[in-house]
């Protein structure tokens, strides 16, 4: 019975001193005060504490103050496992790095392989980390670029508006024709009831009806006629002027050319303004 109760309480106090399944053995060749030691113990338990909550920087900030004070090497390898969980892989890795000296012969090989996997993902960490500063920074620069100017007013004077205006231009000759006929066909209707003297032209009230058709077709007809020249004009020069059937934004630049195009309906006809300034 003695037999086996003594082995089990040996691997009660193996687990209760350590952290990471191994003991904390007395640095060799180091000489270390009984002040110190006590302390680093004291320390080590406390990373020990930490580590097993899940506070891995306690656990961190324990376990190096300890290796400080006494120079465990164990103290090395608790500090590596301690990185690791904090994904700090590089320090992981160097602490690994001082602590393979003093390991076991049976676990030297398993412990360069963790090492060499910890410089793997820290080295993808790194490319990572700068993915993001790039991204980040490119962010930055295109938010303090300022915003792009509006296009220049004379950007609208294209050779797209040439057409559309010699476009215009035909529709309103085409409507200044149509009422141009219908005018001359009012003025037919009211010629039997209208006689000239050399006093004036005289209509009996029978007329009256024909000639304010004649004046209103005749008005608009004028209109018509007006736009539509001015119009297709307008539209000929920018077609003209555009090589290739593209804006010369440089030489409108340099001629300032800019028109304005207007129609008044007066008594008896109407009147065309098309002004143009370079």
């Amino acid at each position: 019975m003695r037999a086996r109760i003594l082995p089990l309480l040996a691997i009660g106090c193996s687990l209760a001193l350590t952290p990471t399944a191994q003991a904390l053995p007395s640095p060799p060749g180091k000489k270390v005060s009984k002040k110190d030691d006590a302390h680093a113990r004291r320390l080590y338990k406390k990373g020990d504490r930490a580590y097993a909550e899940g506070r891995y920087e306690d656990a961190v900030a324990a376990f190096e103050k300890a290796y400080a004070l006494s120079g465990r090497s164990l103290l090395l390898f608790n500090l590596g496992n301690a990185y690791e969980r904090l994904q700090r892989y590089q320090d992981a890795a160097d602490a690994l790095e001082r602590y393979l000296p003093d390991a076991k012969p049976h676990e030297q090989d398993a412990l360069e392989k963790r090492i060499a996997n910890l410089k793997q993902r820290a080295e993808q960490q790194q490319k990572e980390k700068e993915e993001k500063e790039r991204a980040a920074k490119k962010r930055r620069e295109q938010a303090a670029k300022p915003p792009a100017p509006p296009p220049p007013a004379e950007a609208a004077s294209s050779p797209t508006l040439g057409y559309v205006l010699l476009g215009t231009g035909g529709a309103a000759l085409a409507v200044g024709g149509v009422f141009g006929a219908l005018a001359l066909s009012a003025r037919h209707d009211e010629n039997p009831d209208c006689a000239d003297s050399t006093l004036g032209r005289f209509c009996t009230t029978t007329a009256n009806a024909a000639i304010s058709r004649d004046r209103n077709y005749s008005l608009v007809a004028d209109i018509g006629f007006g736009v539509g020249i001015a119009a297709a004009g307008v539209g000929a020069y920018l077609v003209l002027t555009s090589s290739d059937g593209k804006e010369d934004t440089g030489s409108r630049e340099n001629t300032g050319f800019t028109s304005a195009l207007g129609a008044t309906a007066r008594p008896g006809g109407g009147e065309l303004d098309l002004v143009g300034r370079f």
